[in-house]
């Protein structure tokens, strides 16, 4: 890995430590004063989220190890398996929000106050913008999955943030015009409201990482975008068939490729020259794909083909 990339992504992701650990405590400083279970939930987030970056710190350096003989293939899983367990954990956290803001909204409300929980929105709306947009550029030119997952959650956050100061501004003037009695409803119906609409994030999380632990094949626009750079690699060269297999794991992008020659005719590629197309296949796809595992297998008969994964042992053709 580039080392100017991956300072970048460690420096990124500490600074979404701090971020963090800073909106907690600002949250549950500004919850005990206002009373607002909005707030209590913002701040339950950015706990959940600290905790979580500083395993991605973790992680981020573990993806870039080499296979170990207890980990033959790598460290690669556990970018999809923290991603996995971040979306759970914010999953049962809004679950938790919405059963606690329904209870409050059968026993009364909650009387909250108002203008010290508009400060709290406004600070939180600006803080999240800034590192949403910090972390945001880094997972561009990192192209890392933790950073964009980070990214999505600042942005999410921003837009929360702003939605409950917007809320809070409107239940002020709710006060103002004599409807004071739809204050109490309104902190459990936010909480309700923020839950729902956040809720969409840890389900795509969820989803997305369950598909590449579980080695589904990834999106259909990189599945055409490996097979064209192949293509283009293949040209002139005759083959009876080819088998890609693709499988992303976190920002590895695994290729297994069998090239099957016609068994009727001579070898037309020597061992040398076999390298050669796997190094030409190699730099092609790499200036896609920055972190690429790559096995091409060269083979005059299928049943090797089906016999790389795991299924029903076919018999030998040959």
């Amino acid at each position: 890995m580039d080392q100017d990339n991956s300072t970048l992504e460690t420096r990124t992701i500490w600074t979404t430590i701090i971020a963090n650990l800073l909106f907690s405590i600002l949250a549950f400083g500004f919850a005990f004063q206002t009373h607002s279970d909005a707030i209590v939930l913002d701040g339950v987030f950015s706990l959940v989220a600290f905790a979580v970056s500083l395993l991605s710190l973790f992680v981020a350096r573990l993806v870039t190890l080499p296979g170990t003989r207890a980990f033959p293939f790598g460290y690669a899983i556990f970018e999809p398996m923290l991603n996995l367990t971040k979306g759970l954990m914010l999953a049962t956290v809004l679950v938790y929000a919405i059963f606690s803001a329904i209870d409050n909204l059968l026993t009364g409300g909650v009387d909250i106050v108002l203008g010290s929980a508009i400060v709290y929105a406004c600070l939180a709306a600006a803080g999240c913008a800034i590192v949403a947009l910090i972390t945001h550029r880094a997972a561009r030119r990192k192209k890392s999955p933790i950073l964009e997952v980070d990214a999505k959650n600042w942005l999410v956050d921003t837009l929360l943030s702003a939605a409950v100061m917007l809320t809070f501004a409107a239940a002020l003037l709710f006060k103002r015009i004599g409807l004071g009695w739809v204050v109490p409803y309104v902190d459990p119906t936010l909480v309700i409201a923020l839950s729902a609409t956040v809720g969409v994030l840890p389900v795509w999380i969820i989803i997305n990482n369950l598909r590449q632990i579980a080695h589904m094949a990834p999106e259909p626009a990189l599945q055409d975008q490996v097979q064209s750079i192949i293509s283009k690699s293949l040209e002139g060269l005759s083959l009876k068939n080819r088998d890609v297999r693709i499988a992303k794991l976190g920002r590895l992008v695994y290729l297994q490729i069998y090239l099957m020659a016609d068994a009727g005719r001579p070898a037309e590629l020597t061992l040398s020259e076999q390298d050669r197309l796997r190094q030409d296949l190699y730099d092609r796809l790499s200036k896609e794909f920055r972190n690429l595992a790559l096995d091409v297998v060269f083979t005059t008969d299928p049943v090797w083909s089906a016999r790389s994964i795991t299924s029903a042992t076919p018999s030998h053709t040959g």
